[in-house]
């Protein structure tokens, strides 16, 4: 038995190694892509939050105006 295993312990080792180089090249790869996924993501998040920011800047221009609005005895308007 153990003259069997030593007899084919080329093989064994170089499937072994075979098997280790496919297991990091996937590591490899699954790596790339998932950082690539999260620079999308963030960047994705980034232009959102953006976009809030205006939108929230727009509600309090809207807001002074109104209450410029009621000071000088105009008519109020709905926002």
């Amino acid at each position: 038995m153990i003259k069997k295993i030593w007899d084919n312990i080329e093989i064994i080792l170089i499937t072994l190694y075979m098997l280790l180089a496919m297991f990091t090249a996937g590591l490899v790869v699954g790596t790339y892509i998932a950082s690539d996924n999260i620079e999308k993501l963030a960047n994705e998040n980034i232009r959102k939050q953006r976009l809030i920011e205006q939108q929230k800047d727009r509600i309090r221009e809207l807001q002074l105006f109104k209450q410029q609005q009621e000071i000088k005895g105009g008519q109020p308007f709905e926002i």
